[in-house]
């Protein structure tokens, strides 16, 4: 209902966005060049190909951690680039090409996140295994959709007087109702996903170890924890600092790293360990790394959470016990 709804919203707006970027270059002026106008569209084009490149190489390793938090984004962030298409025809002429640029950016860090954490949400409601069909279905739902916004946003832009406070004012409506079914949609998500803020609020519950569909930690505290990262793994030894000489015989060590955050080193036995051993030595760093009591690993599995060794970001970097520390 909440993602019908959303994309019901995107379709009508996408009409008016589209017709304020079409008069931003100039259809129906005697005096636009076409070529202008083409050009202007392949740079928009290349400054969205750019930025989903640089995205995509910054945020990688955060995606299947905040799936929530980059399914919200997305939208938002589209929200952003269709309000800046809005905005095109009233922008000088030097400044058009910039605010293009913008526009197709951000729709570009839509397009990756949202791509990013589909399968994982398509995974979330295949619970039977039933991936091809869910898919499927998905599709035609969102064909569908996509049918109706496209006669009703024709329809509302027939009706609509040629006025460009009316045209805003529908717009910003159309956008807060999108945000809003955004934001009613992600909620309702229940992933099994471990990342610290998880891990936090599992640890100040009580026992037994609840699972996904009895807590899961707000979008606030979720973006608190993806926009300054309390904890990195697998850092170096060397760029840590220490209150006082660290053990170096359990497998791993917290410190400080430049940035304030906990880091936390792990010994040059980690890769050589089994899967089990891996997943529990990794799980107590991060409870130590967040200076919060530890919820065992079995109760942790049992209570639905997925946890692995390859569920947190862990760099490469490992000591020896002869590592020199400061």
């Amino acid at each position: 209902c909440f993602d019908s709804l959303q994309g019901l919203c995107s379709y009508l707006r996408s009409v008016l966005a589209t017709s304020a970027v079409l008069t931003a270059i100039g259809v129906g002026s005697s005096a636009a060049s076409p070529l202008a106008a083409a050009v202007t569209w392949a740079l928009r084009d290349g400054a969205g190909l750019l930025t989903s490149l640089a995205f995509t190489s910054l945020n990688a390793p955060s995606f299947r951690l905040h799936i929530r938090e980059y399914r919200l984004f997305a939208d938002v962030i589209n929200d952003v680039g269709l309000f800046v298409d809005m905005m095109l025809p009233h922008f000088p002429p030097c400044f058009l090409l910039p605010a293009a640029a913008l526009s197709t950016a951000c729709k570009a860090c839509c397009g990756v996140a949202a791509g990013a954490t589909r399968s994982d949400i398509t995974m979330h409601f295949a619970l039977d295994g039933n991936v091809s069909d869910l898919i499927a279905k998905e599709g035609s739902q969102e064909t569908a959709v996509t049918l109706i916004g496209i006669l009703l946003g024709s329809y509302l832009a027939s009706l609509l007087p040629d006025s460009e406070l009316v045209k805003l004012a529908v717009f910003s409506l159309l956008t807060a109702v999108h945000v809003l079914a955004n934001y009613r949609a992600v909620l309702l998500l229940r992933l099994p996903a471990v990342n610290f803020a998880v891990l936090a609020s599992l640890s100040s519950s009580r026992s037994p170890c609840p699972g996904p569909d009895d807590i899961q930690p707000s979008l606030l505290t979720g973006f608190s924890h993806l926009l300054h990262p309390r904890v990195r793994l697998g850092v170096s030894i060397s760029s840590l600092t220490f209150p006082s000489p660290p053990d170096l015989s359990r497998g791993f060590v917290v410190g400080r790293t430049r940035s304030g955050a906990a880091g936390v080193a792990f010994g040059s036995n980690f890769d050589s360990l089994l899967e089990i051993e891996k997943r529990e030595l990794l799980l107590a760093a991060c409870f130590a790394a967040l200076a919060v009591p530890p919820v065992p690993l079995p109760d942790l599995l049992a209570a639905g959470w997925a946890f692995s060794s390859t569920s947190l970001p862990l760099a490469e970097y490992r000591y020896t016990n002869n590592a020199k520390t400061d």
